[in-house]
């Protein structure tokens, strides 16, 4: 079980990591509001131990922070304070907390509250887990009927009009088009249900963060996207200067959602032509093109649910689903996706993140 010790004082600090330690606890400890974000966006905690009253951030703004963030919003938490009034405890527990500890820690009392709530909240992400699990199943079958479905239909009807148009009457053809357009329909709906299915699948696989180089996250995505699309033209070439920086990301979720985008590009490439990345102005921006001169230009397009993908340009159409996927994995990170799209089907998607979850790496 991995904690996170936050603790302003560093004596009481260090003597409840020796105690937690010596009970077969792994524990890292932070000494202020800003550290203990910086770890919890590093690594997954169990469990997070935290002092109400520290200078700069106090242990209400963290908690506000970390119950706002969608991959930390479950961690259990649990409050040490020195403050043993009602009112004090009955506020501890309106931020949300877990628990609360009054200072001086009895020790004793701590290891057994420590092992409450974490065999709580395990019991609670296995029912949660296996509810999830069950409901992705059989939406996603569901969701295979009705994909191919109105698909298959709509083909049998272009082939019908083909063999048959010369000598189809008016009303004829007008009856053929209607259910063709009722095919179309009924497949737009389906993609609706898709985009709801990746929610779905990116709340439940939560968020498992962790500091990769640029450079080593691209030719991951490249290898994927081989391996999962053979027929794919993209392969993996380094740009001419090594990008030196480095993210904290979900990387097998980024990954994936890179490698969606690359797959259906038509026209052989590199990932030094088809990739970019950047800082700039507060976020790192990760570019997927089909060009290497879209990745300077300017006029990108936020996307949203709000939008309905499909009717912004074939492009957009022909990758409706991995730009939904994009979007979600976006999103579960506090960023965004943005579209450009060229004349002649050309498509760039960037993802644009918070620079809080990146850092610059020294050359």
């Amino acid at each position: 079980m991995r904690l996170l010790c936050v603790e302003d004082e560093a004596s009481l600090r260090e003597d409840m990591v020796e105690y937690l330690r010596m009970r077969s606890y792994e524990v890292d400890e932070a000494s202020s509001g800003e550290d203990a974000i910086e770890q919890l966006n590093r690594h997954h905690y169990d469990l997070v131990l935290c002092d109400i009253k520290m200078p700069r951030m106090d242990g209400y703004e963290l908690l506000k922070q970390v119950r706002g963030e969608n991959n930390l919003a479950r961690t259990p938490f649990i409050f040490l304070s020195a403050l043993n009034e009602r009112d004090d405890k009955m506020r501890a527990h309106e931020s949300g907390c877990d628990g609360y500890l009054t200072k001086p820690i009895d020790f004793s009392l701590l290891d057994v509250t420590l092992k409450s709530h974490i065999e709580r909240q395990r019991a609670r992400d296995f029912v949660y887990a296996n509810t999830l699990e069950a409901t992705r199943k059989q939406m996603m079958s569901v969701l295979d009927d009705a994909l191919s479905g109105p698909v298959s239909e709509a083909c049998l009807v272009v082939q019908h009009l083909r063999d048959t148009l010369p000598v189809l009457t008016p009303s004829a053809l007008d009856s053929h088009l209607a259910d063709l357009q009722d095919n179309v329909a009924n497949h737009a709906v389906s993609l609706h249900a898709v985009h709801s299915a990746l929610q779905l699948q990116v709340a439940a696989m939560g968020l498992h963060s962790q500091h990769i180089a640029v450079e080593e996250l691209i030719r991951e995505a490249v290898s994927e996207c081989n391996y999962h699309y053979p027929h794919s033209p993209v392969s993996y070439v380094a740009t001419d200067t090594p990008i030196k920086d480095e993210v904290t990301v979900d990387t097998r979720l980024l990954q994936r959602a890179i490698a969606g985008l690359l797959a259906p590009i038509a026209h052989a490439g590199t990932s030094k032509e088809l990739i970019s990345f950047m800082v700039e102005d507060g976020h790192w921006l990760l570019t997927v093109s089909d060009h290497h001169g879209m990745t300077h230009d300017s006029d990108y397009i936020p996307l949203d649910e709000s939008h309905n993908l499909s009717a912004l340009s074939s492009a957009t159409r022909k990758r409706l689903v991995p730009l939904m996927f994009a979007m979600q994995v976006a999103h579960a990170h506090g960023g965004r996706i943005e579209v450009k799209i060229w004349p002649g089907d050309y498509l760039a998607v960037r993802f644009v993140m918070p620079q809080i979850l990146a850092s610059r790496v020294s050359a």
